[in-house]
């Protein structure tokens, strides 16, 4: 006769607990999908993020949308003030303890939405206007002081005031 060891009637009693909450829980939860039709200004998405006010960020190839539960609002980099060079491929996402969120495209730059005013900024690399593939913003985070740091392929980045500058290894996030 087959005998169960001691690690196979564990993972077997695991294995029927998860089936079991699983089962209970199916009700509880509803899944479903966005898309074009819905209004996401895209069907690829790159990136998704929430926030501290519940809202979910969808970063796609034809810009950002807000997702409150129930409705999108489309937001696209065109929309920004002053900016020339329009990029709507959204590569990284953050939103801010303040209630701003951060976003990159393709585009050397940062963006800013501020929920508050309804209002896109464009912050650009640099001032000469110099498109270098490393300069595109991949990663973003905050330290404890709200400084918004930003990773490139070739370097880590700090916005300040209205610029966004390089800074050395030994800088480093506090």
């Amino acid at each position: 006769m087959f005998e169960f060891s001691m690690q196979m009637k564990t993972n077997i009693s695991l294995l029927i607990f998860f089936l079991f909450a699983c089962a209970q829980l199916q009700g509880q939860y509803r899944f479903f999908s966005l898309g074009t039709g819905d209004g996401l200004p895209h069907d690829k998405i790159i990136s998704i993020r929430q926030d501290k006010s519940g809202f979910i960020w969808i970063g796609t190839r034809d810009g950002i949308a807000r997702y409150d539960g129930r409705d999108l609002k489309v937001i696209c980099p065109e929309q920004a003030q002053e900016t020339s060079r329009v990029d709507n491929h959204i590569v990284s996402i953050f939103p801010s303890k303040n209630g701003d969120t951060w976003f990159s495209t393709f585009q050397p730059g940062i963006y800013r939405y501020s929920l508050a005013e309804d209002k896109i900024d464009y912050f650009p690399m640099n001032a000469e206007g110099k498109v270098r593939a490393r300069d595109r913003i991949i990663s973003m985070d905050e330290d404890s002081k709200g400084n918004l740091w930003m990773g490139t392929i070739g370097e880590m980045l700090k916005f300040q005031g209205s610029s966004i500058t390089e800074t050395a290894p030994s800088s480093g996030m506090s």
